[in-house]
C-alpha cells in the first residue's frame, strides 16, 4: 500500500545537477546535416530581398538589369506579312505601248505607226495576262490595259490611215483633171498656130465643156441587153396590159454609154439599144426594140417597141 505522504514519483531520484530522469544520449560528433548550405540557411533579413536581386541568381548577370537571352538563341523569324508579288515585266511594257500608240494613232501620217504599235501592245499584253500568278507574279491589270489601249491605238490608227488615203486620193484625181486639161488647152493652142486661123479661146472653152459633161455622165458600163429586157418584161406587167411576156436573144444595137451627151432641160439622151425577139401575150413571137435613155438629172428609163 502506498504511503499518502511519499510525493516520489516512481523515477530514479535525481542527479547531483537537480535535473531527474535518465540522461539523453549525446548527438553524433561530426554527422552534417543533408541540404544546408556550407555557410548556412539565410538569416531573415536576406531573405526580404527581391528575387532577382540577390548576387548569383538565375539568368541574372551580377551587374546587369534584366535577363538576358541564352547565347546561340536569336529571335525566331516568326511569321510577317506575306511577300509582295514580283512585277510583270511583259505587262508594264504592254500598257506603255498602248498608251503610245493610242496617242499617235489621232497624229495623221504618224497615225500608221500606231497600227504597228497597237499590235505589239495585244500581243505583249496576252503574253504578260498568262504569266500572271496570283500572289506570285502580278499584272494583271496592267496586262489588261495594255490589251484595251493597244486594240484601240490600233483601230483608230486604221480608220485615221483611210480616211487620210481617201483625202489623198480625191486631191491627187483633181490634180490629174488640171493637169489633163492643161495639156488639152496647151495642145491645142499649138494646133492652132500651126492652123493659123482658129479661136484658141472657143475651142478650149469646146474642150471643158466636154471634160464637164464627162465628169457629169452617169456610169452605166453594168447595164447589159438581158437586163433591158428583164426591166421592159416588169415594165410590161405593172402596165397591166401583160402583153410582153418574154425577150429572147436581146443583143445590143448600139452603145452610147461612155459617149452620150448629157441632156439639159427636160431632154434624154439615148444611152443604148438592143433588140431581140418578144414573146406576146396572144402567144406570138416578133421582133422588139428595147432603150436605155437619161435625163439632165442621171435619171434612166427603159423603153420597149414590137417592130
Amino acid at each position: 500500500m502506498s504511503n499518502p505522504d511519499d510525493h516520489s514519483t516512481g523515477f530514479p531520484p535525481a542527479d547531483s545537477t537537480g535535473q531527474g530522469g535518465p540522461t539523453p544520449p549525446p548527438p553524433p560528433a561530426s554527422t552534417p546535416s543533408y541540404g544546408a548550405p556550407a555557410g548556412g540557411y539565410p538569416t531573415p533579413a536576406d531573405a526580404t530581398q527581391p528575387y532577382g536581386a540577390q548576387p548569383g541568381a538565375y539568368g541574372q548577370p551580377d551587374g546587369g538589369a534584366g535577363w538576358a537571352p541564352a547565347p546561340g538563341y536569336g529571335a525566331g523569324p516568326g511569321y510577317g506579312a506575306p511577300a509582295a508579288p514580283k512585277s510583270n515585266g511583259m505587262a508594264v511594257t504592254a500598257l506603255v505601248i498602248g498608251i503610245i500608240a493610242l496617242l499617235l494613232a489621232f497624229i495623221p501620217v504618224v497615225g500608221v505607226i500606231s497600227v504597228l504599235l497597237g499590235i505589239v501592245a495585244i500581243v505583249l499584253g496576252i503574253m504578260g495576262r498568262r504569266r500572271v500568278v496570283p500572289g506570285v507574279v502580278g499584272g494583271k491589270g496592267l496586262a489588261i490595259g495594255g490589251i484595251v489601249t493597244g486594240a484601240l491605238g490600233l483601230v483608230i490608227g486604221l480608220v485615221v490611215s483611210v480616211i487620210l488615203g481617201l483625202l489623198v486620193n480625191a486631191a491627187v484625181t483633181d490634180e490629174d483633171f488640171q493637169r489633163e486639161l492643161e495639156e488639152e488647152i496647151e495642145r491645142l493652142e499649138e494646133g492652132s498656130d500651126v492652123n493659123g486661123g482658129a479661136t484658141t479661146e472657143e475651142e478650149a472653152t469646146d474642150v471643158v465643156a466636154e471634160e464637164e459633161a464627162a465628169a457629169e455622165r452617169v456610169d452605166f458600163s453594168f447595164v447589159t441587153c438581158e437586163l433591158l429586157a428583164d426591166e421592159a418584161v416588169l415594165i410590161s406587167a405593172e402596165a397591166a396590159d401583160g402583153e410582153l411576156l418574154e425577150v429572147k436573144d436581146a443583143v445590143l444595137a448600139s452603145d452610147e454609154r461612155e459617149t452620150y451627151v448629157v441632156p439639159t432641160g427636160t431632154d434624154e439622151a439615148v444611152v443604148m439599144g438592143c433588140t431581140g425577139t418578144g414573146v406576146w401575150s396572144d402567144g406570138t413571137e416578133q421582133p422588139v426594140a428595147l432603150e436605155l435613155s437619161t435625163d439632165a438629172t442621171g435619171e434612166a428609163y427603159v423603153y420597149y417597141a414590137a417592130q
